[in-house]
């Protein structure tokens, strides 16, 4: 497989050459299963990115009424922004690749002396009586059984095993996390009803659709699952998916989606493809080898020392497939009036021709000027 042409065809996928149009934002948010997002603001630029003339006032409603998406924990148990019909595999599954999580806060609660079906109950309870209740108003009515960190691992768990949705917000950057039933608010969802190995063969399939080639790695990272389970599940999918040799590895991708790559031509003369990503991004997250569109020379730039930081991805620069270098984003004054976007570091080897220096810089205006117009005014409080 060539390199330069399976990284073309990820970003024709990733809707990053050609934008899909605005009217088919909610398809795009359902077609690439979740959107990161630990930081607020992630979902709104990693959509900037890929839909024509993005209104992120779109997404805000969304989250809020009438509900068509939701913050969840999801995958690797971090958070993400979710369009509500895939919520029903991603529940399902979840009861498999969160099953040994949810089995070690049971564990934890049991240990304090704490009955977790108890505290379930006590927390359904309140909720039915409350529709949605801050974490501080939750925390002030369980204060006679949890404390301190019983309380923060309790709402965790409950969020794992979908008995608690997160729920409305004020504005877009609002740390403020309201909570409700699950099957109040998304009553469409029987997660006890779910067929989980089915849920979690069908979340596989769609995430190498969307994301093929991936390997082995890739696919144990994402969810995450061991690989021996991984194995198991990509034998069950054997009829659907062909396997072949690429970056020292064995890759497999969808049937169609391999013939579409092979059909795929890259555009003679074509101008060199800039995009800018966002932090954490669900594209460069959804893999864990990362060497075919991150170079070892280049990774500093986008990553930061600390165990802390192990694993994220900061704001990438892109050419044509491959991070080069990175950006930023800060407020330009103390009132948080406007944001300004910097270019923090271009990989420096590459003698950048002045075009490509252009339309980084283009970029970045179109992106500050959407951050500034779109964006700051759905973070006031």
């Amino acid at each position: 497989m060539e390199l330069n042409k399976i990284r073309f065809y990820q970003l024709h996928k990733q809707n990053l050459i050609q934008k899909a149009k605005p009217d088919e934002y909610a398809n795009l948010l359902k077609a690439h299963i979740g959107l990161h997002s630990t930081d607020y603001l992630t979902p709104y630029l990693s959509l900037w990115a890929r839909v024509e003339n993005f209104e992120p006032k779109l997404l805000f409603n969304d989250l809020n009424e009438p509900w068509n998406a939701l913050r969840i924990r999801a995958f690797r148990g971090t958070i993400f922004v979710v369009h509500k019909k895939n919520l029903k595999n991603i529940l399902g599954a979840s009861k498999i690749f969160q099953s040994s999580t949810v089995n070690n806060f049971e564990k934890f609660l049991s240990k304090m002396g704490l009955n977790s079906a108890t505290i379930e109950q006590k927390v359904v309870n309140l909720l039915s009586d409350k529709k949605d209740l801050t974490v501080h108003e939750l925390k002030k009515l369980l204060d006679d059984q949890l404390t301190g960190e019983y309380f923060t691992f309790t709402l965790r768990y409950l969020e794992f095993k979908g008995v608690l949705v997160r729920t409305n917000h004020r504005y877009i950057t609002d740390k403020v996390i309201r909570y409700g039933l699950m099957d109040e608010w998304f009553p469409e969802i029987a997660v006890d009803e779910i067929d989980s190995e089915e849920a979690l063969q069908t979340l596989i399939l769609n995430y190498v659709c969307k994301f093929g080639p991936v390997c082995l790695d890739d696919l144990s990272w994402w969810l995450p699952i061991n690989k021996t389970l991984a194995r198991k599940m990509i034998d069950k999918l054997n009829e659907q998916l062909i396997c072949f040799d690429f970056n020292d590895r064995e890759y497999f991708m969808e049937k169609d989606d391999y013939e579409r790559l092979k059909d795929f031509e890259l555009p003679d003369n074509q101008q060199p493809i800039i995009n800018f990503i966002p932090y954490e991004d669900h594209f460069p997250k959804a893999y864990s080898i990362r060497n075919w569109f991150l170079s070892e020379a280049v990774s500093p730039l986008v990553h930061k020392k600390g165990v802390i930081y192990r694993g994220q991805i900061f704001p990438s620069i892109w050419l044509n497939g491959e991070i080069i270098g990175g950006w930023e984003m800060n407020w330009i004054d103390k009132a948080k009036s406007a944001m300004k976007v910097e270019i923090i570091n271009i990989y420096e080897k590459l003698n950048l021709s002045k075009q490509i220096t252009q339309l980084i810089e283009s970029q970045r205006t179109e992106l500050e000027n959407f951050v500034n117009e779109k964006l700051v005014p759905l973070m006031n409080k």
